[in-house]
């Protein structure tokens, strides 16, 4: 039974290996952690060449993808990894909450093309969740679903409308296309088919893709990004949360941080502010900034927004140096500062950066929040922002 609520998101990865006489095999095993169900959970790579498992027949198909920079962008996006999760339809009434009782079978990636497409394994008469990602982030199904997916077509978007849950199965020729769902026999059509002739799952960017680019991608260096290892215990992740009320899409946030004490840059953050894809107001949008995490000496934060102008609105606790395009704020070590500063720290566990980004989209460092994105709840800073008119 596929569940209304927000359902899972990646947090680790493990490697396994399996040795024999005479060769060495190399085996994936992903940790995810589901929310519908509340625990996490290690699911095995899924192998679509064993068609009969514990006596039960299974039946291999294709979903078709396609991953755009925007939302009526026919630009794409190359390498954008899919993952998708392949569980038993769960149709018992044994439990008392959300999903738990999913019994997953496992998980295929395969990422997209040069034309931003591709096409991705699971078992049809099972269920399956499915979420895009490029460069660590989740990606949204495009809302005007129905250019990409015969009318009527039933899914479910949920967690923000970056994943989607729905039962494949193949349904031939619809209106004149065929698709998202192919038979095993129909793999070489479902890879090659043009866009324009066939019906697709589309994941696009909502704003500016995010990029970090530090000075020291290694550990224990004195401008690392992060200075822990993310197995470590001390490894931490740092996020601030900026409110832009705009209806602009193109509108950059770079966020450089700096050694207060050295005035050595440790790298910048760019990122773009995101609407809740749920909400009827689209003007209202936050964006979640990484920055580097204090250690010995505070860290500033310095950060520009392009290309608009801007109007203060207002901040909260902290003390905040700011103009109409840009803020500057110190942040000190062994201070959590919290949601009521617009700041979110997650440590100590391998999944902090997941934890603190996801606190800081929901405005909340509950660890039973639903992740739903709130753009104008506990941000640090508040700009309303408008597009430079062109002159002459």
């Amino acid at each position: 039974m596929l569940s209304y609520v927000a359902a899972s998101f990646l947090v680790i990865t493990t490697l396994q290996h399996i040795n024999n006489a005479n060769s060495f095999v190399q085996r994936t095993e992903r940790d995810f952690f589901i929310i519908e169900d509340r625990i996490n959970k290690s699911i095995q790579p899924l192998d679509i060449t064993q068609t009969v498992v514990d006596g039960e027949r299974r039946y291999p198909c294709f979903i078709r993808f396609g991953v755009f920079k925007g939302q009526n962008s026919l630009d794409p996006v190359e390498n954008a990894e899919i993952t998708v999760l392949t569980r038993k339809i769960n149709d018992t009434n044994d439990y008392n909450f959300f999903g738990h009782g999913n019994r997953y079978v496992g998980f295929t990636k395969t990422l997209t093309g040069s034309d931003g497409m591709a096409c991705a394994p699971t078992l049809c008469y099972h269920e399956a969740l499915i979420f895009v990602a490029k460069d660590g982030e989740r990606l949204t199904v495009a809302s005007n679903k129905t250019e990409f997916l015969p009318g009527g077509y039933f899914y479910i978007a949920q967690t923000r409308n970056e994943e989607v849950a729905f039962a494949p199965r193949y349904m031939g020729t619809m209106f004149g296309k065929r698709g998202p769902v192919y038979r095993e026999m129909n793999k070489n059509e479902c890879e090659n088919t043009l866009t324009s002739n066939s019906w697709y799952f589309r994941f696009v960017y909502l704003s500016v893709p995010e990029r970090l680019y530090p000075v020291e991608n290694r550990t224990r260096q004195s401008l690392s990004w992060y200075p822990s290892s993310p197995k470590s215990r001390n490894f931490a992740a740092c996020f601030l949360k900026v409110t832009v009320r705009t209806n602009q899409n193109n509108i950059m946030l770079n966020a450089t941080s700096y050694d207060s004490k050295t005035n050595q840059s440790y790298g910048y953050f760019i990122s773009g502010p995101k609407a809740d894809p749920d909400s009827a107001d689209s003007s209202v949008r936050a964006a979640c900034i990484e920055y580097r995490c204090p250690t010995t000496d505070p860290v500033l934060v310095d950060v520009r927004i392009n290309p608009s102008i801007c109007t203060y609105s207002s901040n909260r606790e902290l003390s905040v140096r700011y103009t109409d395009t840009s803020f500057q704020v110190l942040i000190e070590q062994g201070n959590l500062y919290g949601p009521a500063n617009g700041i979110y720290v997650a440590n100590g566990v391998e999944t902090s950066r997941t934890l603190a980004k996801n606190w800081c989209i929901a405005g909340s460092s509950y660890y039973g929040t639903s992740f739903q994105a709130n753009p104008s709840k506990q941000p640090l800073i508040t700009f309303d922002c408008r597009i430079l008119e062109p002159f002459g």
